[in-house]
């Protein structure tokens, strides 16, 4: 069985058979209504996270410590979230939903690469990502930005010919691409720009042709 990816304007023919393709994704646990108020607390929230990993392990913080740094209470808390990953998850939702209201403003040029967009836009504003990052949950990024690249294959499928598993494994590759290639520029401490960052991309992304 063949799959074609599409990759920043390129076809890439793939062999299925060396890829296990029952990856199970994560389902969101927050439920936070669209109010201002609800939104400012979960702001908050995720605010009291990110100062708290400047000094603990992820697994060491608990929702006392974030209540108590955000001067939310744990009522409203356990409203919004369940369990503190739920945090990254609504924070790596929220910012792969403004990824995509953004594509969706742009041009048709800029739909017609639709990776190149993804990779330019999460790099220049990789909050979530770095959230991610520091928690030691890159996995929480991965099953957002697979949703999100999902969604964008899903309104081109007609013009590529990609059926469901196409979408799937095309977007399952594409956001670990995007999560793998972050995970190393962190390490690296950020040293190429963007740009040439998304250039190491697309040679790597070439050579596995």
């Amino acid at each position: 069985m063949q799959i074609i990816s599409y990759l920043c304007g390129t076809i890439f023919v793939l062999d299925t058979n060396r890829y296990d393709t029952s990856v199970t994704y994560l389902l969101t646990m927050y439920h936070i209504p669209q109010d201002k108020r609800a939104q400012t607390s979960a702001q908050k929230i995720e605010s009291s996270l990110e100062r708290l990993l400047e000094t603990y392990a992820f697994n060491q913080i608990s929702v006392s410590q974030i209540c108590d740094e955000s001067g939310v209470s744990r009522t409203t808390f356990y409203r919004l979230f369940d369990i503190p990953a739920d945090i990254i998850q609504w924070y790596c939702d929220t910012k792969s939903q403004a990824l995509w209201d953004a594509l969706k403003q742009e041009d048709k040029t800029v739909l017609e690469l639709p990776f190149q967009f993804n990779v330019r836009y999460i790099f220049n504003h990789p909050e979530a990502l770095e959230l991610a990052y520091k928690a030691g949950r890159l996995d929480i990024a991965d099953a957002a930005f697979y949703n999100n690249v999902a969604t964008m294959l899903d309104e081109m499928k007609h013009k590529y010919q990609l059926n469901e598993t196409d979408m799937k494994m095309s977007a399952a590759i594409v956001s670990s691409i995007i999560t793998s290639a972050f995970k190393v520029w962190m390490k690296e401490s950020k040293k190429e720009s963007v740009d040439l960052l998304y250039e190491r991309i697309i040679r790597i992304v070439q050579h596995i042709r």
